[in-house]
């Protein structure tokens, strides 16, 4: 889950990590469920639009995903991560998710698709 204020490059990061093979849940509003094998599953809003808000190009029609394993939260803003993050997480029903910040440069789409495809910190949950 990519999180931000306006502006920060949340949909710009969003467009690269699709070109890179990942799917989008939401451009907006995305509902967070526990399934019964006990892991957080993010879903579209029922009403969702297909498509993605890109500065510049206005809405650019995207396919949504139907559900995805949310293992992560990537948070934007504007002050450049420390090389070695401090250990981080939210809860959702009881499960920690970790978080990683970021400012928004030149190749932290790569690394956020490295970060999903061969994981990051491990926390219980």
């Amino acid at each position: 889950m990519i999180l931000g204020k306006s502006g920060a490059g949340k949909s710009t990061l969003a467009a690269e990590m699709i070109a890179l093979g990942c799917a989008l849940v939401c451009d907006d509003a995305v509902e967070i469920k526990l399934n019964s094998g006990g892991k957080l599953i993010c879903m579209p809003s029922e009403n969702a639009p297909e498509q993605l808000e890109m500065r510049g190009f206005g809405l650019l029609p995207i396919p949504l995903k139907r559900s995805a394993k949310l293992t992560c939260c990537l948070v934007l803003g504007e002050n450049a991560a420390p090389r070695f993050p401090p250990e981080e997480a939210v809860i959702f029903d009881e499960c920690e998710v970790p978080i990683y910040r970021a400012s928004y440069d030149t190749g932290l789409a790569a690394k956020a698709v490295l970060l999903l495809r061969h994981g990051g910190r491990t926390l219980r949950g």
